[in-house]
Order: C-alpha cells, then structure tokens, then sequence
C-alpha cells in the first residue's frame, strides 16, 4: 500500500476495483479521502458500495462513490484526483488507448497514475493468458503521453509495480 503514496485527504479513482476490496482497505487506513470506485460490472459496483456502507470500521470523513465505467471511458472525466489506481485489470482493457486517454482526463501534472500488474514474461503461477509483458505495458503508457516516474518488481509473484504522471 506505500507504494500508491496517499495521504488522507487525497481523490483518489480506483479504476478496475471490482468488489472494491482495495480501497475499502484505502477507507481503513486513510482520513478524508474521496475515493471513486470504478468498474464496467454494475453488480461489482453495487456489491463493493453495499460492502463500504456496511463496514462499522472505516472511517467516517471518508467519502465513496461507485462510478459505473464503460469500455472506452472510465466516466471520470469531469473528476481531477490525485491517484488513478490499477490493479490487475489493465491487461483487460479491450481499448487501452481511450481507456488512457479517458484516465488522462482526471489527471493534473501532479496526479500520479499507479499500475500493479502481472508482468507476462516471468510466468508467474497463475499469470493471466491476457497479461502484457512488462515492457509491453511500458511502451503503451509511454506511446500514450505517460511518463514512467518509478517502477518495482515482485520477483516471487512475477507483478510489476509502475507509477507515472503525464508527460511534460
């Protein structure tokens, strides 16, 4: 979690989140963030915002909002957050380049897009069949204004952590 550098207080999209397990852990551990959860599967989003509603133990000045994204867009647009969080579901954007581009308009200069990722050259166990190799999902960030601010491996699962911004 050190990794996607939040502080409380922060916007932060989780995009991809799924049953929103990840950031009801942001709610736990963090103050006064805003935190977007954004995912294409209408029942994850329902589950996930039930899930928060329901926890006893998340803090209270955090707020939640269950974004129902689309193929192309995350329909987050119109938001500017600090963090844009992806955790293993980048490699299943059919469109990455709009998904990027749609990402990008949530971004500032210093908003800091985060990518945990399973890196298809290091066959990890149980490695998606639609994972990229590292170098693949680079090259996409980069071709698509991104600029590689930090990166680190998970040698015993085979993941990649990336972290960028826009590019200058």
């Amino acid at each position: 979690i050190a990794f996607y550098d939040i502080e409380n207080g922060m916007a932060v999209a989780e995009i991809g989140a799924g049953t929103g397990m990840f950031s009801l852990l942001l709610g736990l551990a963090y103050d006064s963030l805003t935190i977007y959860m954004n995912d294409i599967a209408l029942n994850s989003m329902n589950f996930a915002y039930d899930r928060v509603n329901r926890c006893k133990s998340i803090r209270r000045t955090n707020k939640y909002f269950a974004v129902e994204g689309k193929k192309k867009s995350t329909k987050l647009e119109d938001y500017q957050v600090d963090r844009v969080i992806v955790r293993n579901a980048f490699h299943h954007f059919s469109n990455k380049e709009k998904m990027l581009a749609s990402i990008k308009l949530s971004m500032t200069p210093s908003t800091e897009l985060c990518l945990f990722e399973p890196d298809k050259s290091s066959e990890g166990p149980g490695t998606c069949p639609r994972a990229m190799k590292a170098d693949a999902l680079k090259k996409v960030l980069k071709d698509n204004g991104l600029q590689i601010i930090e990166e680190h491996r998970v040698e015993k699962w085979g993941w990649v952590l990336i972290r960028c911004k826009l590019m200058p």
